[in-house]
């Protein structure tokens, strides 16, 4: 077989190249390869934006090194310009290991919010990823939330209660969980007319810019739930996509289910005050 024998193949070498399509790429993913072409071969001013990963290091244990090495192998760093430990924890040992791994680390946070706001003001890029150290976040999400970051959107929340979505979790209090989210996830769309699925997961992507004029008040475990209620009132572009949380591997601090429900209730009527 010569290469001859085939004149439009062989146009296409001397001309052209080939793209392989992973089968786990998904329709946003394709879409954004389409458009990057389009906009080099239109001549269009390709416009580089930085991206950010904050890690929420949120545990009062020790954790081993395998779990500490299987964690930060998992996540897909070089899609990333910066990337920040802030770390909420009695551990020198998290701290010294991401160090050594190239990370930015922040130290002294008290309480969750508190650690996302120290995050944010130490990232410079305008894209930011959070999630948390246990290993229950898909990284697989990682670039797709960048890619829609990219493309305009404010705040993107992975959904593990969108269709594709879906957790698995040794937790005794997994009914307690879903109840309780699904409720509160119901009265922000009830209150604010929007469609949304999961008001307080953690893993989640949104433009510094927008976040900051949030103005975000909560320090403890309800900045999420906030976050989402704040961009629902300010109409922020909004979107969540399908994400399944997996069992930890790292040991995080729990917060305690029925002290959550009451403090939402309070954040959800500061928020409708403050309308």
């Amino acid at each position: 077989m010569q290469e001859d024998d085939y004149p439009v193949a062989k146009w296409i070498n001397r001309n052209g190249f080939y793209i392989a399509s992973h089968q786990d790429l998904t329709q946003t993913q394709k879409e954004y390869i389409v458009e990057v072409f389009q906009d080099y071969f239109s001549g269009k001013e390709f416009k580089s934006e930085r991206s950010g990963l904050l890690v929420i290091s949120k545990t009062d244990n020790e954790p081993d090194s395998i779990s500490l090495q299987e964690t930060v192998d998992s996540i897909p760093l070089d899609i990333f310009d910066e990337f920040i430990l802030v770390d909420d924890s009695k551990s020198d040992k998290i701290r010294s290991f991401f160090r050594q791994r190239g990370f930015k680390v922040v130290y002294g946070a008290q309480g969750k919010g508190h650690a996302l706001q120290l995050g944010i003001n130490e990232c410079k890029s305008e894209n930011i990823i959070v999630m948390g150290i246990g290993g229950s976040d898909d990284v697989r999400n990682l670039d797709e939330m960048l890619i829609n970051l990219k493309k305009g959107v404010e705040l993107v929340i992975a959904s593990r209660f969108l269709v594709g979505g879906g957790r698995a979790t040794d937790e005794s209090s997994i009914s307690f969980r879903s109840i309780g989210n699904r409720f509160f996830t119901f009265l922000l769309s009830i209150v604010y007319d929007k469609n949304v699925t999961d008001c307080n997961n953690c893993l989640r992507g949104f433009k510094r810019k927008a976040i900051v004029n949030l103005n975000l008040k909560e320090k403890g475990d309800g900045v999420f739930f906030e976050m989402t209620a704040r961009s629902l009132l300010k109409n922020l572009k909004f979107i969540e996509i399908p994400t399944f949380e997996k069992r930890n591997i790292i040991s995080v601090r729990s917060k305690r289910r029925f002290i959550s429900a009451f403090l939402f209730v309070w954040i959800l009527l500061k928020q409708i005050a403050r309308k």
